[in-house]
C-alpha cells in the first residue's frame, strides 16, 4: 500500500536539505506517498515524516483509511476539539510551546516575514 520508493526518495531529499522532519497536509501529496487518499472531509489529516521518528499518519478519529494501513505505519488519532500541535509535540517528545514556536519560525522563513 505505501509507496516505499517514494518515501525513501523523500527521506533522501530531506537529508540533502538537512531537514529532520516534514509535515504534509496536502491530501494529494499524502495519496502520492501512501497510495491512498484520506477520507474525512475537512478534518485535519497530516502525514508526519521524520528521519528519526519514522512515518506517522495523524488523523481525526472519523477519518477512514484502508484496512491494513495501520500495519505499515503508526496512525495517531485525534478528535475534532484536539490540538494537532499537541499530538505532534507528543510524537516528537517536546513541548506544545516548542512546536508552536518552530511552526511560527518556519512560516516566517517560508513567507519572508521578519
Amino acid at each position: 500500500m505505501i509507496n516505499q520508493k517514494r518515501i525513501d526518495g523523500l527521506l533522501k531529499y530531506m537529508a540533502e536539505l538537512g531537514q529532520q522532519q516534514m509535515i504534509i497536509r496536502n491530501p494529494l501529496l499524502i495519496k502520492y506517498l501512501l497510495g491512498y487518499a484520506p477520507r474525512g472531509g475537512d478534518r485535519a489529516t497530516i502525514l508526519y515524516v521524520s528521519q528519526t521518528n519514522g512515518i506517522k499518519l495523524i488523523a481525526n478519529y472519523l477519518t477512514t483509511w484502508p484496512k491494513g494501513l495501520e500495519d505499515e505505519i503508526e496512525i495517531v488519532t485525534h478528535g475534532d476539539q484536539d490540538s494537532v500541535a499537541e499530538e505532534i509535540a507528543k510524537i516528537r517528545g517536546i513541548s506544545y510551546e516548542e512546536v508552536v514556536a518552530q511552526t511560527e519560525q518556519n512560516a516566517k522563513v517560508l513567507f519572508g516575514i521578519s
